[in-house]
């Protein structure tokens, strides 16, 4: 977005990283927020489940449990589709024992 000169918001990033969620794209949905974080813009809730939603159908469940953990760090509480994501991301790789480790720990 910044190559384009385009001044975008953080609705224009959640936009584009669920257009990438979509399509099962989660390289280009975690290029995106590492982009945004270098803005000015701060990423929301909305951001990080849109992010671990794509790490969960990219089958990263690594990915998406650290991505969880980062909302917390970024002072964000996650939700539903938080913890909906990350649970998912673990089970869709036959990694329930994490999902209830990780469940149990937040």
């Amino acid at each position: 977005m910044q190559e384009a000169k385009i001044e975008p918001a953080v609705i224009c990033y959640n936009s584009a990283i669920t257009a990438c969620e979509k399509s099962g794209c989660w390289r280009p949905a975690l290029s995106l927020l590492e982009d945004l974080r270098e803005s000015v813009l701060r990423p929301d809730v909305i951001t990080y489940n849109s992010v671990i939603s794509a790490c969960e159908k990219g089958f990263h469940w690594r990915r998406a449990i650290s991505l969880l953990q980062e909302t917390r760090e970024a002072q964000l509480e996650p939700d539903e589709i938080s913890y909906n994501a990350g649970v998912s991301a673990c089970g869709n790789c036959g990694k329930w024992p994490e999902a209830f480790f990780y469940t149990g720990s937040w």
